[in-house]
């Protein structure tokens, strides 16, 4: 069996404070007599379910497209559910025990359950990940990723005041040299309760660019 983890791109998607809205416009349209139907789209690259590719914080990070298609495939999945203490931080202990083998945690917090709502864009409701347990989660041998199902895993207030002490160390800027990719307004929930065989989770291979929308499917049993 197989689960949706992320969004559909949308007109009306919730968006993080600051970034445009997604546009779509019919180029083309059989309505009018055409043959087929063409459409543009224009979207932030952090808007929706989207990956924060090691670039998007760091000058010397690799783009989206320069991450090796092995990167997006997952095996060892670690599903957290923080539920009870909306809108506080995540710290080590609410993650509890995360082994070695574990390539990808996915973060549950219960803030997906307003999208599309005005809670979800309330910043009294945004959970973030503290900085020691990132610290923490970099010296897991296998861990590749960590997905959540809010806006930004790092507190929304930092961003505005222009620090993000999470994004940097993921995306590179840390003493062990390594990089965890970051997965933000994903869709948990329909990995709870689950057994998680493997996670597929692929972006656009959009060249040079510092994140992307995604695809994300959990292999559930």
């Amino acid at each position: 069996m197989y689960k949706m983890l992320s969004y559909p791109i949308a007109l009306d998607n919730p968006t993080i404070p600051g970034n445009p809205e997604t546009k779509f416009e019919k180029l083309i349209t059989i309505e009018e007599g055409n043959l087929f139907n063409t459409s543009y789209i224009s979207f932030c690259t952090h808007n929706d379910s989207h990956i924060d590719a090691p670039g998007h914080f760091n000058k010397d990070g690799i783009t989206v497209d320069k991450i090796s298609p092995e990167e997006f495939f997952f095996h060892n999945v670690q599903v957290v559910d923080v539920s009870d203490r909306p809108g506080l931080e995540i710290t080590l202990k609410d993650l509890g025990n995360v082994s070695d083998n574990t390539d990808l945690i996915l973060i549950y917090s219960g803030q997906s359950k307003n999208w599309k709502t005005p809670a979800y864009t309330d910043k009294s409701l945004q959970p973030w990940l503290a900085d020691e347990a990132a610290e923490v989660l970099l010296q897991r041998k296998n861990l590749r990723a960590v997905g959540i199902d809010f806006f930004c895993i790092d507190k929304l207030e930092n961003i505005e005041q222009k620090q993000a002490p999470v994004h940097q160390m993921f995306c590179g800027i840390n003493s062990l040299n390594k990089t965890i990719l970051i997965y933000e307004n994903l869709k948990v929930e329909p990995a709870l309760n689950e057994k998680v065989i493997k996670v597929y989770a692929f972006p656009l291979q959009l060249a040079g660019i510092d994140g992307s929308p995604v695809t994300v499917v959990a292999e559930v049993k």
